[in-house]
């Protein structure tokens, strides 16, 4: 067995407490958001039909779950003592939360799509209501694999991460596909939308200033 560290927060030592205070105002500032999203809601429910303030919501939740993973991973001594099955857990929940956070943001390009690309508002009104459920749902199911597709997942204390044992080709293979290639996909995927919408825009914007500067004939 590798030797215990002496300190609590093992390689990060002091860092650690910076870590803990990053994370503990991210936590707080994702709270403030949800509650500042909940009392703009319940003081016009017209506005639930806007989903950006629903996909704010929701990506504070995934904040909030990762950042308190994040909290207890500071904390080597604790991490040391975990069976490998919540090992597994703390994977899968940063990992789901992770991707969830991406397809959330997805979620509000498709709805620039819709609304501002192909001004199809009939569809974009109809799948809003579901952007933030398809997202967790989604999420969470591609990154569960970390719950059994991994011989061992072990905690190192001397290096403080994750080590999955499997064969390291099949190792990068696999959390290429249940994580990294949704989030470079989601990437990609946002940088394409976000050209698009300016380019449009853009014309647009020419357009009005096209016409604000043609002379009004009489």
């Amino acid at each position: 067995m590798a030797p215990q560290p002496a300190q609590d927060h093992g390689l990060l030592g002091d860092w650690a407490i910076v870590g803990y205070a990053i994370n503990i105002c991210s936590v707080v500032l994702s709270i403030i958001t949800i509650i500042s999203v909940i009392v703009v809601l319940f003081k016009n429910r017209n506005l639930t039909s806007h989903a950006s303030l629903r996909i704010s919501m929701a990506s504070a939740v995934c904040d909030i779950i990762y950042s308190v993973c994040q909290m207890f991973i500071f904390n080597n001594e604790f991490m040391s003592k975990l069976p490998e099955i919540n090992l597994r857990v703390f994977l899968w929940m940063m990992a789901g939360s992770t991707v969830t956070f991406v397809l959330l943001t997805v979620s509000m390009g498709i709805h620039l799509v819709l609304m501002v690309l192909t001004k199809n508002t009939y569809w974009a009104m109809r799948i809003q209501p579901y952007y933030e459920v398809a997202s967790f749902a989604l999420g969470f199911l591609i990154t569960h694999p970390y719950m059994y597709l991994f011989q061992t997942v072990q905690w190192v204390p001397t290096a403080q991460l994750f080590y999955l044992v499997e064969n390291v080709s099949v190792s990068r293979r696999n959390t290429w596909l249940i994580h990294w290639a949704w989030v470079f996909a989601g990437i990609v995927f946002l940088f394409l939308i976000t050209l698009a919408v300016n380019v449009q825009m853009g014309r647009v914007w020419c357009e009005r200033k096209n016409a604000s500067n043609t002379p009004e004939t009489v």
